[in-house]
């Protein structure tokens, strides 16, 4: 049964004629056959490791915005028949209702409580994929999510609020390959392992890799800086990377802290925060190894990591950081 609540009488008219006329609904299945395709639509699905999304073609059904919005997010909480692609909402979690305004473009979602069980590198795909498959909708300007009615929040206790395209860095699977150049600011930990040294390097990488992964590559090689070390380990793998709302999730295997035996922690984990946080947009740091967060300062479990000058030599002290010119294939 439909259950779209719209405010009646000349109250109505007046919000009509303004075009700040708002929809509410639970879901519910729409269907038109006489309305025309919409070329290029897509639900965003996640990939099958969950580390990437995926566009899976599909046509919108539903004659006006709120029948679209309903379709699909009832679509997305479905199974498709990709086998290589997983529907952003996962089992367990459910849609409460969503509220669409007209005069701004705003939609708001509301989920259920098991949407806090989401990790935080799953969390930040699923809610890129649900974004963006439905800000492909016209009249959708930006896009908020709440969890039981309520604001949804950061790692770091922060309101997320309203998102638009620009609210994510991720990589898509299936985009054509073009290369980009850029000029990277890097630390390293210097020849003692407690201190950073900066270093700059001119790259050139795949478009479709996101810069954090770029960064988080050249972070293993080794410096040119006389006696710095690599950030970590060529034995570390990097589970997953992903940004949103300044945020950048890193998610690393279980030995990033102990292969590296000649550097300390704390330079190990500010290569990496003072490195990401060079990239536009990034301002804090969630470091996770096997999804478990690492905490130097037993801070909490939402600890969020900002630039650390005091730990990087100045110039002065240490050689010019070379500009070499390298590529990622």
């Amino acid at each position: 049964m439909i259950r779209n609540k719209y405010r009646a009488g000349a109250l109505l008219a007046i919000f009509l004629l303004l075009g700040i006329f708002s929809g509410c609904g639970k879901l519910s299945s729409f269907s038109d056959d006489s309305m025309k395709e919409d070329a290029g639509f897509v639900i965003y699905d996640l990939n099958g490791d969950k580390t990437a999304l995926a566009e899976e073609a599909y046509t919108p059904s539903g004659i006006d915005t709120n029948e679209k919005i309903s379709n699909l997010l009832i679509e997305m909480q479905k199974s498709t028949d990709e086998s290589d692609m997983i529907r952003p909402i996962p089992d367990g979690i459910t849609v409460q209702d969503y509220v669409f305004n007209a005069g701004t473009g705003r939609l708001t979602v509301s989920f259920n409580r098991s949407y806090l069980n989401l990790s935080g590198t799953q969390e930040t795909l699923v809610r890129a994929a649900i974004v963006k498959t439905l800000l492909q909708i016209e009249e959708v300007e930006s896009v908020e999510f709440l969890v039981d009615h309520t604001a949804l929040v950061t790692p770091g206790g922060s309101t997320i609020g309203p998102m638009t395209e620009d609210s994510f860095v991720l990589g898509m699977i299936g985009d054509e390959t073009s290369t980009q150049l850029a000029t990277l600011t890097l630390y390293y930990p210097d020849a003692s392992g407690e201190k950073l040294v900066k270093e700059e390097k001119k790259v050139s990488y795949d478009s479709n890799v996101p810069i954090g992964r770029v960064v988080m590559e050249y972070l293993q090689k080794t410096p040119t800086t006389g006696g710095a070390k690599p950030a970590y380990s060529k034995d570390t793998s990097l589970l997953s990377l992903s940004i949103a709302d300044g945020i950048c999730y890193v998610n690393l295997s279980s030995n990033f802290l102990s292969a590296n035996t000649d550097v300390t922690r704390e330079a190990a984990v500010y290569a990496i925060v003072n490195s990401l946080t060079e990239v536009p947009g990034v301002n804090k740091v969630l470091l996770s190894m096997d999804g478990k967060i690492i905490n130097l300062n037993n801070q909490g479990d939402s600890i969020l990591y900002v630039r650390n000058e005091a730990i990087v030599v100045p110039d002065s002290d240490e050689a010019d950081a070379d500009k070499t010119e390298e590529s990622v294939n």
